[in-house]
């Protein structure tokens, strides 16, 4: 299995370029570190998975890179994203994902029940877990 690691934020990079210098996590082959904004840097279906909690979550990033994630996954594999609140709904992620799913065949295999988000200094928001199948 070929799994990537991004992350956005000095703490994590640092932490992960750790990891990648001195193998004390052996789940990851590679470190990548890019903007979702932009078409990722990698081979179509070179990744076996995508897990990105707090990537989307807020709706910062936007709706637009989700078929790049795809582009990346092998068919078969999963897509796991974050959502708080009303972003899926407001910010056009359904209309993206609705247009993958009828597009490019993603099946959506699980939603999860609202969860806490609790942010530090800030109002508890609720937040989905969806998962996709890519094919």
């Amino acid at each position: 299995m070929r799994t990537w690691r991004s992350s956005i934020g000095r703490r994590p990079v640092q932490r992960l370029r750790s990891v990648a210098r001195t193998g004390d996590e052996a789940a990851y082959d590679a470190l990548l570190q890019t903007s979702l904004t932009e078409k990722l840097p990698l081979m179509p279906g070179s990744l076996d998975a995508v897990i990105s909690v707090g990537v989307f979550t807020f709706g910062h990033v936007g709706a637009s890179p989700l078929a790049n994630l795809g582009r990346v996954l092998r068919p078969g594999d999963t897509n796991t994203l974050s959502f708080g609140g009303d972003v899926f709904r407001d910010l056009g992620f359904s209309e993206a994902l609705n247009l993958l799913v009828q597009r490019d065949g993603w099946c959506l295999t699980q939603v999860t029940e609202p969860l806490p988000l609790v942010r530090e200094g800030a109002e508890e928001m609720p937040m989905r877990v969806w998962t996709w199948t890519v094919s």
